[in-house]
């Protein structure tokens, strides 16, 4: 009987001990996968996020058709510029995405695109296809903050969407400003806070801040007119629009014409 005992407490002492190893085991090989999901998280992230998002943006022509008629507006003031100066304009969209706005150019554009996705270029070169317009573009990677280009290179700036989602709204403006020639125009159309706390859109648009990096730090809470406002241009014209093709919470938009 004692034999017996002996025998199944030591069978259990050896089956827990196998089951530890066990443990250890998958523990191993779960720490693992999340090392190389960590240290592949980059190329992860180009290769399937970024791929993905260009993707989405190309395929939902955000707001460019939503609002037709403001955008002719507005880009008139493009034409109009471009027969002041009596030459062809190079103009430079920052964050430009599949570069959606280019059938809104004035003919002959010499069209730079800044983005920091790559996997936008061949939307664009699509576009280019679509829009006689439009007779060269370049496509370079960047970012708003710290353009690759040289002081007063530009006649004209477009920024669509991009203010929500820069880190420094401030230093992206600089940047505007020191790219364009003098005299140059900075068409913009972007997301904008509401005001009024009264209104549920106003609620919304606040509760909808923590969920903002899921698609790529769109922050619509910033007060971007005050911005544009405080960067130095010498002469804005906008006015605010309610696209109603859009999230609620993103309705109230500015879009205008500044002159450095």
């Amino acid at each position: 009987m004692q034999i017996r005992v002996r025998l199944y407490f030591e069978r259990k002492m050896v089956m827990e001990d196998v089951e530890s190893v066990h443990y250890l085991y998958e523990a191993g090989i779960f720490f693992a996968i999340l090392g190389i999901v960590w240290y592949l998280r980059r190329p992860l992230s180009f290769h399937v996020l970024q791929r993905i998002y260009a993707w989405n943006i190309n395929r939902s022509k955000s707001y460019s058709n939503v609002i037709w008629e403001e955008n002719v507006r507005v880009f008139q003031l493009l034409n109009e510029y471009k027969q002041t100066i009596n030459k062809n304009l190079t103009i430079l969209d920052v964050g430009s995405g599949p570069a959606e706005y280019m059938a809104f150019f004035p003919d002959k554009t010499k069209l730079v695109c800044l983005d920091p996705n790559l996997h936008f270029a061949g939307y664009i070169k699509e576009n280019m296809k679509k829009y006689e317009n439009v007779v060269e573009t370049d496509i370079v990677q960047g970012y708003a903050e710290n353009m690759p280009f040289e002081s007063e290179r530009f006649d004209a700036a477009f920024l669509s969407l991009v203010l929500c989602v820069v880190e420094d709204v401030r230093k992206s403006l600089e940047e505007v400003m020191r790219v364009l020639k003098p005299g140059g125009k900075l068409v913009f159309l972007q997301h904008v806070t509401f005001e009024d706390k009264r209104l549920l859109a106003y609620v919304l648009q606040r509760a909808w801040v923590p969920f903002a990096r899921m698609f790529y730090g769109c922050h619509a809470t910033r007060d971007t007119v005050k911005s544009i406002r405080n960067a130095g241009f010498s002469d804005i014209h906008m006015q605010y629009i309610y696209p109603k093709a859009t999230a609620y919470s993103l309705r109230k938009c500015v879009i205008g014409v500044a002159t450095k």
